[in-house]
């Protein structure tokens, strides 16, 4: 019976040893999915950080070289490079108005030769989202009755956007053929009414009847993953 009792106890023993065993690999194995799951987070984050960084540098020279080409040519043009906007420099629209006064309409024109040109670079492909040609009036307000056959600065600036974008396409058609990666067109307006003026001065209101361009970029792909994750799925 003490023999038995002592079979017993070694018997247990070995039980106790191979579930520790069994919990060792567990834990080993856990903490092997861990560094790989972590290191693969810190490879997409690196490579999500890298291609937002080259994107944004890419958007800064498209945005210089048009504003040196159109310099070259004799317009001028302004780029705000805090938030990286093209901007028309001159008043293009009269009071109420949505048709583009004539310089304005030769700086549209020549903006559309110079835009595509541009765009169509090797360097560019597949990194351009959209385009926002970005309508916007002064202050004034609209009144019911009045000459202007607008209800609101809201849809009077998406009317100017829609005809700089019309006079730009006028003068360079294939615009209108450029798309971006996902096989849609480039191009888009937008109005944002009197909500974002450059001056608030009464008297120098004309300066807010005015076209921005906007450039989008790519966000990074999801679709692109490092290889690590096929390490993990062996696991």
């Amino acid at each position: 019976m003490i023999a038995t009792k002592k079979n017993r106890n070694i018997n247990l023993s070995d039980d106790d040893s191979t579930i520790w065993i069994s919990i060792s690999d567990l834990m080993a194995g856990l903490l092997i999915i861990f560094i790989l799951t972590l290191t693969y987070f810190i490879l997409s984050y690196t490579e999500k950080t890298d291609y937002i960084s080259k994107n944004q540098s890419l958007k800064e020279k498209v945005l210089k070289d048009i504003k040196e080409q159109m310099e070259s040519k004799g317009f001028n043009v302004k780029l705000d490079e805090e938030q990286w906007v093209l901007r028309l420099d001159l008043p293009l629209f009269d009071s109420c108005g949505v048709d583009l006064k004539n310089e304005g309409k030769r700086t549209v024109e020549a903006l559309g030769k110079v835009m595509h040109s541009e765009f169509i670079k090797d360097e560019y492909k597949n990194s351009i989202e959209t385009v926002f040609i970005e309508g916007h009036t002064d202050a004034a307000k609209i009144s019911k009755g009045g000459q202007c056959k607008y209800n609101s600065n809201w849809e009077l600036s998406a009317q100017r956007a829609i005809n700089t974008w019309l006079g730009m396409k006028s003068n360079e058609p294939r615009l209108d053929e450029l798309k971006n990666q996902n096989k849609e067109r480039l191009f888009s307006v937008s109005g944002y009414g009197k909500t974002r003026p450059l001056n608030k001065n009464w008297s120098k209101r004309a300066l807010n009847r005015r076209i921005d361009v906007r450039i989008a970029m790519n966000p990074p792909s999801i679709e692109n993953k490092p290889e690590i994750i096929s390490e993990i799925k062996r696991v």
